[in-house]
């Protein structure tokens, strides 16, 4: 059982939910999994805008904020009635027995501010007894990493995943170290360039010769069906429909470098390998 947190320390344009969603369903469409999505943002924000499902629940009248998602798990874990058998209870099913996602809170700040730390870290660790991966979206910027909500889920992740861009004042920042979270140090880093051009002279070789950088640098490049499929909450329907395209299609280029993401991220938590999911599946 493993957390992977998602975050950038730009304040936006990195693409970090866009990999987080991406990855998730990636994850679910390819390895026999149960993983679990969620994110430290209010409800609509960050990785919602991927799936449909998450505004279904918004829609339906009979149902309220303290309910489903954030607002009720943090409740239960405040006053410890939150367990394993209970947590599904308050998802959402985006693949069935693959991927569930957690709606985010209400309010900007959880339900309970002053324990908005420790419920977070309570959450979590429940949600390890329960699924396979648990995939977090940890928000952009470094006021995100100093957010107890956002902080908590960079603190219990067994690995970083870091969006950045192919700026370069953006990429000294980070490799200085002034872009870089206490949360971050000492663990396991996976570094994502979001809308990669492989025609800039910032290249994932030349990056990797400048910075010295010896790790794992992915390019996942700009895709227009994407941004289409996100804007109409479908990514899920897009990556079903990009796992079968032909290799030379532009979304078949953008899944298989979310696809190999997805794999080094596997790697790297040791997750022992699983049967792989048909492509017919």
């Amino acid at each position: 059982m493993s957390t992977v947190a998602f975050w950038s320390p730009l304040e936006g344009g990195s693409g970090s939910s866009a990999h987080a969603a991406a990855a998730a369903a990636c994850l679910g469409l390819e390895y026999r999994l149960r993983i679990l999505l969620g994110h430290g943002g209010t409800a609509g924000e960050r990785v919602e805008g991927a799936f449909r499902s998450s505004r279904l629940v918004l829609d339906h009248s009979l149902v309220s904020f303290h309910d489903h998602g954030m607002d009720a798990l943090e409740r239960l874990a405040v006053n410890r009635r939150l367990f394993r058998d209970n947590f599904r209870d308050y998802t959402i099913p985006v693949l069935p027995e693959r991927l569930d996602f957690i709606q985010g809170n209400d309010r900007r700040g959880g339900t309970l501010p002053g324990y908005r730390a420790q419920s977070v870290q309570s959450i979590v660790t429940i949600a390890n007894q329960c699924y396979d991966l648990v995939l977090l979206d940890a928000g952009s910027g470094m006021r995100a990493a100093g957010d107890p909500g956002d902080g908590a889920m960079l603190e219990q992740a067994d690995l970083i995943v870091v969006s950045l861009t192919q700026s370069v004042q953006g990429l000294e920042h980070f490799f200085s170290g002034r872009h870089y979270p206490d949360q971050l140090k000492d663990k396991p880093v996976i570094l994502v360039l979001g809308r990669y051009d492989k025609e800039s002279h910032c290249t994932l070789h030349n990056i990797k010769r400048r910075f010295g950088y010896k790790g794992i640098l992915h390019g996942v490049p700009y895709n227009t069906d994407f941004m289409d499929a996100w804007n109409m909450h479908g990514v899920m329907n897009y990556m079903q429909r990009s796992r079968n395209l032909n290799e030379r299609h532009p979304s078949a280029h953008f899944y298989g470098s979310i696809r190999q993401l997805a794999k080094d991220l596997m790697n790297m938590l040791e997750i022992p390998a699983l049967k792989m999911v048909g492509r017919g599946a």
